[in-house]
């Protein structure tokens, strides 16, 4: 835990570099750096309190997270301090720069960024580029988020992550080129080492860029109305002109292009090194085990040839001195040669003056394994003379004489010095000079000699010793060695050879550099070229498109495109000037259709009208242009003057042909007659012009024939597609012109008669539009509204309904057909009908018929006197009659007709004294009788109705079904009354709907009122008949219940018993699908 709160060690420095280009490079790097800052600075940017707030803040916040919280790569290769700009992951160290970006600007961020780089730099990576790129960094990343172009590529160029990434891979160049910089040996071995620290170096970068994105959201979200600016979106570059466009798209086929040359040169370099530097490894390896083998050999043969002398075991010192020496000048082998007793002693040596104590305590040890069978030995010894040689000892055993002690020769060479060695020598130099060394591997695997103990190889990862064996290490610096194992050819013996890596680097950078060269320089001058060849037609494209944008806001000179073309490309401004001639034409056309249009929609004058769509119709080489009008039924005989039209210089020359082209356009449509067509099939006309062509359209709408336009032409026997389009269009709005007039005419025809007879109608009738504005009304309504003979379109009818007191009816709280009895200032009464009109489902529209009830309600109050009066005459004989019917079923015996005519006499009497009692019931609520005001629910008025229906429900099959709420409603009013209102609708249900219907009773509380509804599936009531339903002895016959009887006295009484109550009574039917009464009351009676 302690390595990633704190990961970073002592030794806070910076490390300049010795050499003077890169202190150059370094200075160079600082100014564009700062040049680029105050190119790209927002100018709008202004230090107050907000401001210096932010930045304080984030400076102190660099000197908490720069320093801690962080790891090391573990995948990283050993990178010394000052050789790459970057090494430690510190999880936080760019968070503060990147929020500045954020909220204060590109500048601050910038050097937010550098003083966060400088304290890196000194406390982790101690090289003096790693400000320069994190202020690379920083610049990208602000100018990334504060960019303000609306296209969707900047849009996504502004989110925190995108711009994150998009500064990792900008600074990408800048990283790889300090690791060059930065990096120690040859150019090859630079580039080698960049390669391999550049992954590592980009992930650490990677990393903190985005992390500290991914804290940007956050902040972004909390602190949006500091974030980033707020200006207007404008164009992008590519918007604007075509070049930039070009470039931003050309720009990344380039670089990937050119990366990918360089990418595949160098790998093809570097698999190519690598099979050569593994090629001379092996070689070199076998030359260098050969030659081991070679000297082990000949130096355990000499010395076995020396210790099998006699004279080596019985010879006194000075003869075995002498012996050795001669044998040490002859073989020319051994620098040292020596005789040595059991104990090691010194018997006699060449050179003379060897010391007694010549051999070592690990040398003695070697001396205690040797003896006549086992053979000689040999190993490396250390510590005599330069230390720098190999030195190689041989022993064996002398052979011994009777009586004689154990004798040892004992033999010392230089390796490197050594004629037999020398090709083990000089591979040992060849991969010396490539910074490799050879090891010496005896038969346990141990390294027994190494030319340079830095490089050593310590053990050999393979477990035979017989073969040769490729293994990679690494050296005790980090660095990577190629290493290969190659056994000596006669001994137990081998070999070991290691080179650094980066040789292969180096050799793929001498074996590539001229081709990367030659493949970048190439790709860069193509790409100028391309870029200087393509320019003139860019600026060649964005002069045309200044010009069509002139074009397209009106501007038609001709001349316009000189002094933005080249003058070499005449074809651009040949087909410019084309374009806009072209273009003229349409415009004068259009024009001309608009113009023909509007009169149109004005409705003028026909003929006004047709001669101005002729005018536009005289186009280049028209000399007469004419329209001929035929009669409804498309009849050609007998054409009136007024149903001709022409204009043009020879219109009325040409008039004698108007009978002729309207029969060939109604035999044939439209067609085009020729000069030698004109002859067989027009007419001859004295004096007439020379014409090359006629076309003949017709006028057509939907299926009728209106008549014929045609044109003649002077020059143009083959008019082009425009101008026959252009016709076509002119003889089209033609058209319309004609049915336009003639159908205004029938409309206005229509309308004379409609209000004529509207007049006519003895009820106030006013029509409404949506806004109830007045839209129509007849006499009456004047007569009514106005005390004068006035018109009133366009006014509003609430205004005239406030006059009468009116306002408050509520005639538009439902759109739904509703009647009321209303009093006006007369002090007459009349029956005030509102009915919406509705068209395709939607309403348009609404009707307001005022009748006159004064009449209709004295005859209607004599009506209810006669038939009050004439109910309580026939109420006694009624009873009476009812009586002795049933006595006379009771008495006597009766057969079968007489029992059917008895049952028919009490089936009528009973039906009259029901009747008789709805007179009587209706005479008592309108007298105004008290009512009986007691609680009751509404479940027991509802199951009280329905159980007395059941039985004639059940003969019709239908279902009576009730829906009552959870909780009880309690209403204080007459039970017996309201119990037979809703008995009324319920029995009104039943008798108007079929066979297997359905009957639904619903009640529901809504404030201090609650509405009962009965909902049938009958066959409905009309919208003109709804009006009547409440009116007594008002019955609505339809085909489907004409045989049904009634008194029509039903709904009058609901009505009347609902006024009594304070409550009304209302429909919503529809024919053919049902009806559903609403039967509404205060819960509380109030006289």
């Amino acid at each position: 835990m302690a390595d990633i709160l704190a990961p970073l060690t002592p030794g806070y420095t910076l490390i300049i570099p010795d050499h003077p280009g890169i202190l150059i490079a370094w200075v160079i790097g600082l100014i564009a750096l700062v040049i680029l800052v105050v190119l790209l600075r927002e100018r709008t940017f202004k230090l107050n309190r907000a401001s210096l707030s932010w930045f304080a803040g984030l400076s102190l916040l660099i000197l908490i997270l720069t320093p801690f919280m962080g790891v090391f790569p573990r995948m990283s290769p050993i990178i010394a301090p000052g050789e790459a700009p970057f090494r430690h992951l510190m999880f936080f160290a760019a968070i503060p720069w990147m929020v500045g970006a954020g909220v204060l600007g590109l500048a601050p961020a910038t050097f937010l960024a550098g003083i966060s780089g400088l304290l890196l730099a000194y406390s982790d990576t101690h090289n003096i580029f790693t400000p320069l790129v994190m202020m690379i960094a920083a610049i990208v990343y602000s100018w990334c988020i504060r960019q303000r172009y609306r296209t969707n590529f900047y849009t996504w160029l502004r989110h925190p992550i995108i711009a994150a990434i998009a500064s990792m891979l900008a600074s990408s160049p800048s990283v790889f080129l300090v690791l060059i910089l930065c990096a120690s040996g040859s150019t090859g071995a630079r580039i080698g080492m960049a390669i391999t620290r550049f992954p590592v170096v980009m992930f650490t970068l990677g990393g903190m860029l985005l992390i500290g994105g991914a804290t940007c959201m956050i902040v972004q979200a909390l602190a949006a109305k500091y974030w980033a600016p707020k200006t207007p979106l404008k164009p992008a570059p590519g918007e604007v002109h075509f070049r930039y466009r070009l470039l931003g798209y050309a720009t990344p086929i380039f670089l990937i292009v050119l990366v990918g040359v360089l990418l595949a040169t160098w790998s093809l370099g570097q698999s190519h090194a690598r099979k050569q530097i593994l090629k001379q490894l092996t070689g070199t390896t076998a030359i260098a085990a050969e030659s081991l083998g070679v000297f082990l050999t000949t130096g355990d043969q000499i010395l076995n040839t020396l210790a099998a002398n006699p004279q080596m075991s019985v010879g006194s010192d000075k003869q075995i001195s002498a012996f050795l020496q001669e044998a040490q000048s002859t073989s020319n082998f051994f620098e040292w040669l020596a005789v040595l007793d059991a104990e090691g002693h010194l018997i006699a040596g060449s050179p003379p003056g060897l010391s007694p104590d010549i051999l070592r305590d690990d040398d003695l040890f070697q001396l205690m394994t040797v003896n006549n069978e086992s053979g000689p030995v040999h190993f490396f010894v250390t510590g005599l003379e330069d230390e720098n040689y190999g030195l190689m000892c041989f022993i064996t055993g002398v052979e011994r004489q009777p009586d004689t002690q154990q004798r040892f020769l004992w033999g010392l060479t230089k390796i490197d010095e050594n004629r037999v060695a020398q090709p083990l020598v000089i591979a040992k130099n060849a991969l010396k000079d490539q910074g490799g060394t050879i090891s010496v591997i005896d038969a346990g695997g141990r390294v027994v000699f190494h030319w340079n103990s830095d490089d050593r190889v310590e053990e050999i990862p393979t477990a035979n010793l017989t073969t040769s064996a490729f293994f990679q290490g690494a050296s005790s610096d980090g660095r990577l060695m190629l290493n290969y194992y190659q056994p000596a050819a006669g001994t137990d013996w081998g070999l070991t050879a290691n080179l650094p890596a980066l040789v292969i680097q180096e050799m793929a950078w001498e074996l590539t550099r001229t081709n990367l060269l030659i493949a970048g320089g190439v790709m860069i001058f193509i790409f100028v070229m391309a870029w200087i060849g393509l320019t003139p037609i860019v600026n060649e494209l964005e002069s045309m498109s200044l010009a069509i944008n002139a074009v397209l806001a009106g501007g038609y000179d001709p001349g316009q495109l000189k002094e933005r073309a080249y003058p070499d490309r005449g074809y651009l401004k040949t087909a410019f000037r084309n374009m806009i001639t072209i273009q003229q034409k349409r415009m004068d056309q259009q024009k001309k259709l608009s113009s023909a249009s509007v009169k149109v929609a004005e409705r003028q004058n026909l003929a006004e009208t047709l001669h101005m769509i002729l005018a536009a119709a005289l186009v280049d080489g028209v000399c007469a242009a004419r329209v001929v009008l035929v009669n409804s039924d498309s009849t050609t005989e007998a054409l009136l003057s007024e149903h001709r039209f022409g204009i043009g210089s020879h219109a009325n020359v040409l008039a004698a042909w108007d009978q002729a082209m309207a029969g060939l356009v109604l035999k044939n449509g439209a067609q085009t007659l020729n000069h030698d067509e004109i002859l067989k099939q027009l007419p001859p006309i004295e004096n007439r012009p020379e014409i090359a062509s006629v076309n003949l359209l017709p006028l057509k709408w939907e299926a009728s024939h209106l008549g014929v336009m045609w044109v003649a032409f002077t020059d143009n026997d083959d008019p082009d597609e425009a101008i026959m389009t252009f016709l076509k269009q002119l003889a089209h709005i033609a058209s319309l012109a004609i049915i336009n007039a003639r159908t205004y005419r029938d409309s206005q025809l229509s309308t004379a008669l409609i209000m004529t007879a509207f007049d006519l109608l003895t009820d106030a009738v006013v029509i409404t539009d949506q806004n109830n504005q007045v839209l129509l009304h007849n006499k009456r309504a004047r007569q009514l509204f106005f005390d004068r003979d006035g018109r009133f379109e366009g006014e509003f009818l609430n205004n005239f309904l406030s006059r009468h007191d009116l306002s408050k009816q509520n005639l538009y709280a439902d759109q739904r057909v509703k009647s009321k009895e209303v009093q006006l200032r007369d002090g007459n009464l009349y029956d005030l009908i509102y009915s919406p009109i509705q068209i395709d489902g939607n309403q348009h529209a609404n009707a307001i018929i005022i009748k006159d009830l004064s009449s209709q309600r004295e005859a209607d109050a004599l009506k209810t006197e006669f038939v009050t009066m004439v109910s309580h005459e026939l109420r006694s004989p009624l009873t009476l009659i009812l009586g002795y019917a049933k006595i006379l079923r009771l008495t006597g015996n009766l057969n079968e007709q007489q029992d059917s005519y008895i049952s028919n006499i009490i089936n009528g009497v009973e039906g009259m004294k029901e009747l008789v009692q709805k007179l009587l019931d209706i005479g008592r609520l309108e007298d105004g009788d008290p009512l009986e005001i007691h609680p009751v629910t509404a479940e027991q008025i509802i199951t009280r109705a329905v159980e007395s229906l059941k039985a004639k429900a059940k003969q019709k099959q239908i279902s009576l079904q009730v829906d009552l709420p959870e909780t009880p409603i309690t209403i204080f009013g007459d039970q017996m009354f309201l119990t037979q209102a809703l008995r009324n609708l319920v029995d009104n249900g039943i008798k108007y709907s079929k066979m297997g219907g359905e009957v639904v009773v619903t009640v529901t509380g809504r404030d201090k009122r609650v509405i009962f509804a009965v909902q049938d599936q009958g066959i409905g009531v009309a919208p003109l008949d709804q009006r009547k339903l409440f009116r007594k002895f008002s019955r609505i016959t339809t085909d489907a219940e004409a045989d049904d009887e009634g008194s029509g006295l039903g709904l009058a009484i609901v009505k009347s018993i609902a006024e009594r109550h304070g409550g009304e009574v209302r429909v919503e039917s529809q024919l053919g699908k049902g009806s559903i009464f609403y039967f509404e009351i205060p819960r509380k009676y109030s006289a």
